[in-house]
Parts: structure tokens; C-alpha cells; sequence
């Protein structure tokens, strides 16, 4: 990912790995103002990372960005362990990294696998959640796992840790997602489509009137992920405006 309208390269101010449980170690980086408002980013997945270009969507003078690579994957360890390993417990974990951070409540922004993750802790932990960010959503329902079942080149492209999650229909139930969203209608939530055609974008947005909406701009650009970056950045500009001045938003 590049392009000039990301922020700028730079380096995890924080980082260290933490016991969540079960054996494992997760691994855990923050950078930005000390006293900004903290949000923590999910990553694509299941089975993917952070990197260092995650770390460009965040604005450092304004925001106190958490990143963190989910158990199993990254740099936490074990790496590609499946015991102990679903997605309560990745919820779960969210948990206690916001409760040994000393994190009250956070923005919450997740990117596809990680919209699920970010939904789901929100769906149990409202009160610990300002706002949703939820970016190219995935939401595991059936006709979304049959599409990755299908999708070419799986088996050799998949992860171990994928297959695991998918053959688990990833421990979640993705209609009941949905179902429950009505009961989240107060809390601030930004919806960036993504990927032209991300059904579950729309379907998330007809279930929540009330959340932001950016669509895909239909822009083609030289890098990859470079729209769907700059959409991600106004989200989280977006959010922050509206955590610090709800009155504005009414």
C-alpha cells in the first residue's frame, strides 16, 4: 500500500507481547498522541496480520492506535496455533488487552474478518465500545463461507489457521450478527464499503440506517489498496469528529 494521501511511514512506539491465556502470547503495538483517543484496529483474516502499513491509516496527532495480531497469527505465539483458538476467544482477548492498557472504552475499527470481530465485541461489550469503524465487512454468513470455499486457488493459498476457522463456519453465527445489530442503533458506526459489490456492506447498512456510509468510489488507482486506504483514513477522521462532538451528528 502506498500513496501520498496516507500518512507517513513510521515505526510502533510501544510494542510487546501479552499472555492472554491458554499459552498464548499476543502480540500488541501502539503509537500516537498519549492522550488521543484510543482505537484499536483488527486485521483482515482469519489467519492474516498487521503490518507496517496498517499503521499509515491512523492519524498520530489525534489518535492513540492499537494494533494487534490476533492469536495464531503475526508475530504472536504460537504461531498458527489452532487449540484455544476460535472466535470467542479472540473476543475475549480484545478484553483484556483493553483492560491491561487501561483503555475504558475505544473506537473499534476492523477490516473485513476483523468488521465481524469488531461487530461481535460490540454486540457483547457496548459500553466498553465509542464507535465502529467497519471496513469491506465480512460476516462469515453461509452463502460468504461457500464463497471462500469455492474461491480458486484456496488450497494453496490458505493458511492453516484459515482452514481451521473455515471448517468451523468461523465459530460465529453470521445471520444472528445481523440480528442483533437493531440493539447497537445508538452507538456511532461508520460502514466503508470497500470492494465493489460487497453484499454484506449493503445488507449491514439496510439493518443499520442510522451508521455512516461510504461507498465505493469506483476510483482505480496504481496501488491495490489504496482507495479502499483513503476511504478508511475519512472514516476514521469521521469518527473521531463525531466521538469528540456527538451534538454535531444529531
Amino acid at each position: 500500500m502506498a500513496g501520498r494521501d496516507l500518512f507517513p511511514e513510521r515505526s510502533a512506539e510501544q510494542a510487546r507481547r501479552m499472555s492472554v491465556g491458554e499459552g498464548h502470547l499476543l502480540y500488541v503495538e501502539e503509537f500516537g498522541a498519549v492522550d488521543g483517543l484510543p482505537v484499536v484496529f483488527l486485521h483482515d483474516g482469519p489467519g492474516g496480520a498487521c503490518s507496517p502499513e496498517h499503521r499509515r491509516l491512523f492519524d498520530p496527532r489525534r489518535l492513540r492506535a492499537i494494533l494487534l495480531d490476533q492469536r495464531g497469527c503475526g508475530r504472536s505465539l504460537p504461531s498458527g496455533a489452532q487449540e484455544a483458538n476460535s472466535t470467542p476467544y479472540l473476543i475475549g482477548d480484545l478484553e483484556h488487552v483493553r483492560n491491561a492498557l487501561g483503555i475504558d472504552a475505544w473506537i473499534v475499527f476492523g477490516r473485513g474478518w476483523g468488521a465481524l470481530l469488531a461487530l461481535a465485541y460490540a454486540q457483547l461489550f457496548p459500553e466498553r465500545v465509542r464507535g465502529l469503524v467497519l471496513s469491506e465487512v465480512f460476516l462469515a454468513t453461509p452463502e460468504e463461507l461457500a464463497a471462500r470455499r469455492r474461491s480458486p486457488g484456496r488450497d494453496a493459498g490458505s493458511s492453516a489457521l484459515a482452514e481451521h476457522y473455515l471448517a468451523h463456519d468461523c465459530f460465529v453465527d453470521g445471520e444472528a450478527l445481523l440480528d442483533g445489530v437493531p440493539a447497537l442503533a445508538d452507538l456511532p458506526a461508520i460502514i466503508v464499503q470497500g470492494k465493489r459489490g460487497n453484499t454484506m456492506a449493503t445488507r449491514l447498512r439496510e439493518a443499520w440506517p442510522a451508521a455512516g456510509w461510504i461507498p465505493d468510489s469506483g476510483e482505480r488507482v496504481a496501488f491495490a489498496d489504496e482507495a479502499s486506504a483513503r476511504d478508511e483514513i475519512k472514516a476514521l477522521a469521521w469518527m473521531a469528529a463525531w466521538v469528540s462532538s456527538p451534538h454535531d451528528f444529531l
